[in-house]
């Protein structure tokens, strides 16, 4: 296949069948800010979080990239379209059956590592959830080793939830697009903060301001309408799920102890 634009892309570009598309794109560059999560454990995190952060993203977008020229040039696109085990149908098509079950396995190998990364960011957010409100306050509890164990179980017992109640793409559309309108609302929140001119002696300035948070608002935003459009169980679960959250946080809401 021709790797240079064609006539017809720029329709193909701005349908809605891509928009929804880009759903699957985010969900594989998910973790790229996980960075963040782990804040506290940095050495001089304003001067090394862009730093991570922008090798990392720049890392990630490199291998992306190149891991789809190669599936696309090793296999027919034919064989390709609507299969969600695409790293096994390539290898498969390109080296023989056994090739295929081997990279089955590298795969799933892969897929551990990334459970792990999860474990340890995702309860590290549970644990400063639990610190900062009451009514979350078990999921703060640590063991002798400083373990958020009470985040991790529950992290734990919310995937078997999702494992056992739908199917992959289904919890994959549904958690990416909690994901993306989670990322809208905190980018947007850079605007909120200018607008009321809250700066932070020594804080991160947001590259390209104003030009690359509304570049990614505008995309985000036009992928989520068109999920809700094409999508609608998984979107709207999510919406319900966000406006719980959001009475929850009403419901809990309290400021940290004051320091001073």
């Amino acid at each position: 296949m021709s790797f240079l634009p064609a006539q017809g892309d720029g329709d193909l570009i701005f349908s809605g069948a891509f928009a929804v598309a880009l759903i699957y794109v985010n969900y594989a560059y998910t973790g790229w800010n996980a960075a963040t999560y782990v804040t506290s454990e940095l050495d001089n995190p304003q001067r090394n979080l862009p730093i991570v952060l922008f090798i990392g993203t720049g890392l990630v977008m490199l291998l992306y990239l190149l891991l789809n020229f190669t599936f696309l040039s090793a296999a027919p696109i034919a064989i390709l379209e609507g299969k969600l085990e695409v790293g096994v149908i390539v290898a498969d098509h390109a080296l023989g059956a056994n090739a295929g079950k081997a990279m089955g396995a590298v795969l799933a190998l892969l897929l551990i590592s990334t459970v792990s990364a999860m474990t340890m960011a995702g309860p590290r957010v549970l644990q400063v959830i639990g610190e900062d409100f009451k009514l979350f306050s078990m999921l703060s509890r640590c063991n002798s080793h400083g373990v958020p164990m009470s985040a991790i179980i529950f992290q734990g017992l919310l995937a078997l939830l999702f494992i056992l109640s739908s199917t992959f793409e289904s919890v994959l559309v549904f958690s990416s697009f909690v994901l993306g309108v989670n990322t809208l609302f905190a980018v947007l929140g850079v605007f909120v903060l200018r607008w009321k001119n809250h700066s932070v002696a020594g804080a991160y300035r947001t590259f390209a301001y104003p030009f690359a948070p509304l570049i990614y608002l505008s995309v985000t935003l036009w992928t989520l309408v068109y999920v809700l459009l094409s999508r609608p169980m998984e979107g709207w679960i999510g919406v319900a799920m966000i406006v719980v959250g959001g009475l929850l946080y009403k419901v809990s809401a309290n400021k940290p102890p004051s320091t001073e």
